[in-house]
């Protein structure tokens, strides 16, 4: 099983201060990072970029297409089937989560897992979301233009099994409409709903923004399937990772068998879609559900806090 055995916090200032004290003699720290291959969004993504090219030897960059289920390595295409026949290279290895799509950072954590890797991984969180003020009656709605839509809700390859009286867990975010398709699919039959809420959130008081964006649904969820809403950190993938083994042992106990149905949709912050996605890797029978929303240009503002994870196996 591949776990988080420590864990970095700090701003964009102290991380290149700290980097700079353990480059010794122009040596730098990783042989190899993983980035996303998609253009620069925002002030984010192109701090890491710099950032992690003052840091590692060499930059790996991937891509997964959904159409042909094809991971891209520097271009070179593999069937997502093949990915443990990918090289990878040795020396100690970087992903950046922060430009990373999450099908992307599943399918990088399956290969290396595979490989029997350890690896770190770098998220830096936006200082703030574009929005949008609409005028709704005496108020003004706050609305978030964060991404674009994208093919629909789908399940990925590698990690598919039966909807049908299945348990899902979902990341609650500022979208709502990403937790509301997956209530009006006809395609996924869950019995079972819990949806994970980020609190403490990124900043103070955006916790009510995930909670108003997510209301309609949430209420309709609870009277409908009888749904729960656990929360954990939105940047503490430690925690939410402990909440899904929680949650799958309890079903375990539920049907007396150590296969339930039981599927992920990480809608929500990177960090809670990480250990999705390390939970879905760790165990065999764990189905994942995405919806491939496209990124907007600038869709954050400004750079929160830079977080460093280390992963390993354990016995």
């Amino acid at each position: 099983m591949i776990e988080i055995q420590w864990w970095r916090c700090t701003d964009t200032e102290q991380a290149e201060k700290l980097s700079a004290e353990k480059m010794v003699n122009g040596k730098k720290i990783y042989d190899t990072a993983v980035l996303s291959s998609a253009l620069l969004l925002d002030e984010r993504s192109k701090w890491v970029r710099q950032y992690i090219s003052n840091i590692s030897e060499r930059i790996t960059y991937v891509n997964f297409d959904r159409e042909s289920n094809l991971y891209s390595i520097n271009n070179n295409e593999i069937p997502i089937f093949e990915i443990e026949s990918a090289p990878i290279c040795e020396g100690k290895i970087l992903i950046d989560a922060t430009s990373l799509e999450v099908p992307e950072i599943i399918y990088t954590i399956l290969r290396l897992s595979k490989n029997n890797k350890n690896f770190d991984v770098l998220y830096v969180e936006p200082a703030e979301y574009q929005y949008n003020n609409i005028p709704s009656g005496d108020f003004i709605k706050r609305t978030y233009s964060i991404s674009e839509d994208g093919p629909g809700i789908n399940l990925l390859a590698r990690f598919l099994c039966s909807t049908d009286d299945s348990h899902i867990v979902i990341s609650l975010g500022f979208e709502g409409s990403r937790f509301g398709s997956i209530l009006q699919s006809e395609e996924f039959n869950h019995s079972r709903i819990s949806g994970l809420i980020g609190v403490p959130p990124f900043n103070a008081g955006w916790e009510r923004r995930t909670y108003s964006e997510n209301a309609l649904s949430m209420d309709t969820a609870l009277s409908e399937r009888n749904a729960e809403y656990p929360i954990a950190g939105a940047n503490d993938p430690i925690k939410s990772y402990t909440i899904l083994n929680e949650i799958y042992r309890a079903e375990c106990e539920k049907i007396d068998t150590n296969k339930p149905k039981f599927h992920v949709a990480p809608f929500g912050t990177k960090p809670v879609a990480l250990a999705m996605a390390l939970f879905a890797v760790n165990n065999n029978n764990i189905g994942v559900i995405y919806d491939f929303l496209r990124k907007k240009d600038n869709g954050s503002k400004g750079k929160g806090k830079v977080h460093l994870w280390r992963l390993g196996y354990s016995v």
